[in-house]
């Protein structure tokens, strides 16, 4: 970065403090002791910051107030690019051959200068250089204590004169020739409140400005730059020392000292340094500039550089992006297309590019730009992306905002805004947007989503279970929002989605029913698109939706007891016909209603039989004979698909159901199961001859055993399939085979009291320590074998570690399973 180093007071300083951040500089001050004022002064301070002298201890503070002397000598001499040196006092105050500072000298002497007239007489008899004067009048006024004697020490040494011409273009040379790049600064010429100047002051601001311009140095004197500002907003004490200048007149002055000095340096420097000095100095001040608002001031200059060093693309770069910040959009394009021919392997010139095209109005060619820079990963912000796209939004350019908010979402932008654009953007013109959307990214845009653009998106992307989780958050939405919703979901047919969510924020707002004016009235249109729909499905789906979202709704809870009365004769009209396939179209409407009907299934059941699809049958009999446990008719449906099947086990337990519900109105039906149980068990004794499963061995043994010509014979095959699975249960268990869990899961099906087989499951849980599992199985034990004491110690150590407390031995279930045979 450009540095600039300041000889002088605070009139230098703090314009060049102010300017740093503006101009892009660097105010370098580290072997910088304190301010100056006169030009003796200020070659005694060039001469330290370079390193050429080094002031003694005692005087030490009588050059500075803060500046600690042993860190400064630490530090190497100081150079800069350029120096700013203030000429602003022809008083020279000396000790020896060094000279001190007026401020810091009254500051360390305070008690001594606090007397004005003594102080008169002290500087009137210095300026005498007559040592034996000076001590005198020391001896009379400053003697009587200690410290005062010791102040005399150093006192006695100053003296002070006025700069005369010759000493002040001496000064100058030295100072020109030591500094290189410098520009000189004058005191102010204000004027006091009797409208005439400080004579003196008058007088050195013209000497200065003569020997400067004479030796031909630059010299700034910042008097007609306060006269045009007004002396009263330019100088803060004006009516005082008219001294200190205001902020607003200190950054005017900066910007004086630019132009007229240290930008023509820094250019120069440029030049002289190429393509290190573009990077290190040139780059900085164009960056400040560009923020501070100043790029108007820079055209000129960088087309100078560039003509005179050619081969610099940053400098190109700089040219374009000027440009365009100067509102010269065309300008700027055509520099980068240039730019970007000459140095085609450029970053900064490739990343411009889109800009310059968005800036013209190339959006197709600004789109394919930023795409490559968001691959390369060298893209704008997804602030700036989303800009861009609100900007095309305002232009009526949707297509082309849509890319930009996409490019913002990549990016990362975290914007509810960005969020919604892009999905209402997308489904309208590009819904692939969406679908090519990643796991993670599909889920950071539904968290940006707003519920009703959420379900928008859900809906295009077919992704329902999504919704499933507003539930939840829907209580927060204000009823508006909640209308918006509705009337959304209800244009799209999507009533089923809308209710539940309706319902969840009716709940939300602690209330029984909703009473909003706008949510009454989707409701009610949804009750009249009932009463006008002749489908079946869409009306049963309607009335559901009004209950569910309000359940005090007279009317549909009404018609809801009307449309059930209906579908039952509905059921039973189509039935009468043989119509299979009508009875399945009225099914898929039927399972929506909210109480079940099982009618609709018996009938579709017996009509399945009667077509031989008999597994089809069987498996709603399953199903119904949970709602219908004592319906003979689906006993009697279920007798017959499994002799159909070969179900012999399920034939002889719905053959039992049906004697024992059966009655002297069922007396067909009754015959018909005595009819199968009578067969069955030779039947069973043929089918363990053909089973290899030894579950069904033993289960078709049992039925068999009920014919006393074969009785016999079955219970010793039982007996021998009975041993043979205990002993492949015990050998299970000793393998610790996995399979052991559902084999003796399976025995006990089938043996519910066994011991063997209730030891075995008990032993198996407590070796995997679990205790409350295995506690159910002990307790049976107990029941069954009280005098064991082995069945009542794993009882008590399994309760001792179990969650649950058991308050004695039980009989019947473990488990969960039956011991009922049936």
């Amino acid at each position: 970065m450009f540095t600039i180093a300041s000889l002088g007071s605070c009139r230098i300083a703090t314009p060049l403090r102010l300017g740093r951040d503006e101009f892009g500089y660097e105010v370098n001050g580290s072997r910088t002791y304190g301010f100056c004022h006169s030009s003796a002064e200020a070659v005694q301070l060039m001469r330290f910051m370079q390193g050429h002298i080094t002031p003694p201890a005692e005087i030490w503070p009588l050059l500075t107030r803060s500046a600690d002397r042993a860190e400064m000598l630490k530090r190497p001499p100081q150079t800069a690019d350029f120096y700013i040196v203030e000429l602003s006092s022809a008083k020279r105050l000396t000790i020896g051959d060094f000279s001190i500072q007026l401020n810091y000298l009254a500051h360390q002497f305070q008690a001594f200068f606090a007397d004005k007239s003594r102080a008169r007489r002290f500087w009137d008899v210095c300026a005498t250089k007559d040592q034996a004067a000076i001590d005198s009048l020391l001896r009379a006024c400053w003697s009587a204590t200690d410290e005062q004697r010791q102040n005399c020490d150093s006192l006695r040494q100053i003296r002070v004169d006025i700069c005369a011409e010759d000493d002040l273009r001496a000064d100058v040379q030295a100072l020109m020739q030591g500094l290189g790049n410098v520009l000189f600064v004058t005191h102010v010429n204000a004027v006091k409140p009797d409208g005439l100047p400080i004579a003196s002051r008058a007088r050195f601001i013209d000497l200065v400005h003569k020997v400067v311009v004479q030796e031909g140095g630059l010299v700034y004197d910042p008097t007609p730059r306060m006269i045009e500002f007004g002396q009263e907003v330019a100088i803060e004490d004006h009516s005082d020392s008219l001294a200190h200048f205001t902020e607003e007149f200190s950054r005017q002055v900066v910007a004086d000292f630019a132009r007229i000095a240290f930008l023509p340096a820094l250019d120069r420097a440029v030049v002289a340094g190429g393509a290190a000095a573009v990077a290190a100095m040139l780059a900085p001040h164009v960056e400040a500039m560009l923020a501070g608002g100043r790029a108007a001031e820079l055209p000129g200059r960088l087309n100078v550089l560039a003509a005179q060093l050619p081969d610099q693309a940053d400098i190109a770069l700089m040219q374009a992006r000027v440009a365009l910040a100067c509102g010269q959009s065309e300008r700027g394009a055509d520099l980068l297309q240039d730019a970007a021919l000459r140095f085609p392997s450029h970053d900064g010139i490739r990343r411009l590019l889109p800009d310059a095209a968005f800036a013209v109005g190339l959006y197709d060619e600004a789109i394919a730009g930023f795409r490559r820079l968001v691959i390369l990963g060298q893209a704008p912000s997804a602030t700036e992306f989303q800009g861009m796209a609100e900007a095309l939004q305002t232009l009526d350019l949707p297509e082309q905002a849509l890319s930009f908010y996409e490019m913002a979402f990549w990016g990362g932008a975290d914007h509810g805004a960005v969020a919604e654009h892009l999905v209402a953007l997308s489904l309208t013109l590009r819904p692939a947007v969406l679908h090519n959307l990643g796991k993670a990214e599909l889920a950071r845009l539904r968290g940006l989503l707003n519920p009703l653009s959420r379900m928008r998106l859900a809906l295009a992307l077919n992704d329902i279970a999504d919704l499933v989780p507003l539930q939840t958050q829907i209580g927060s939405q204000s009823a508006q929002a909640m209308l918006d919703i509705a009337q959304f979901l209800t244009a799209e047919n999507r009533v089923d989605l809308a209710a539940p969510l309706l319902a969840a924020w009716r709940e939300a707002q602690n209330g029984t029913r909703i009473v909003q004016p706008g949510l009454c009235a989707v409701l009610d249109g949804w009750f009249a698109q009932y009463e006008t729909t002749t489908d079946l499905q869409r009306r049963i789906a309607l009335l559901n939706a009004v209950v569910l979202a309000q359940p005090t709704h007279g009317p549909a809870r009404s018609a809801m007891r009307v449309v059930r009365r209906d579908v039952v004769a509905l059921i039973r009209d189509t039935a009468r016909t043989g119509d299979l396939a009508g009875l399945e179209r009225i099914a898929a409407a039927v399972q929506s209603l909210p109480e079940p009907v099982p009618e609709l299934e018996l009938y579709r059941a017996r009509m399945l039989y009667a077509e031989t699809r008999f597994a089809e049958a069987l498996a709603i009999g399953r199903v119904l004979v949970q709602h219908m446990p004592e319906n003979i008719a689906l006993w009697a449906l279920l007798m017959r698909c499994g002799l159909k099947l070969n179900d012999f086990l399920l034939m002889d337990r719905a053959a039992l159901r049906v004697l024992a519900l059966s009655d002297a109105d069922t007396e067909r039906l009754e015959l018909e199961a005595n009819s199968r149980l009578v067969k069955n068990p030779l039947i069973c004794l043929r089918a363990a001859d053909e089973t290899s499963d030894p579950f069904l061995q033993y289960q078709y043994l049992a039925i068999a055993c009920r014919d006393p010509k074969i009785a016999t014979t079955s219970k010793n095959r039982m007996a021998r399939v009975a041993a043979h699975l205990i002993a492949e249960m015990r050998r299970l268990e000793a393998e610790a085979s996995t399979e052991f869990l559902p084999f003796a899961a399976r025995m006990q099906e089938i043996f519910p009291d066994h011991v063997r087989v209730l030891q075995a499951l008990g032993r198996h849980h407590v070796r995997n320590r679990s205790y409350d599992t295995a506690l159910p199985y002990w307790q049976r034990l107990v029941a069954l074998e009280p005098a064991n004491k082995d069945h009542a110690f794993q009882f008590q150590r399994c309760q001792d570690r179990s969650s649950i407390q058991l308050s004695g031995p039980v009989s019947g279930q473990v488990s969960g399973i039956s011991t009922d045979e049936e």
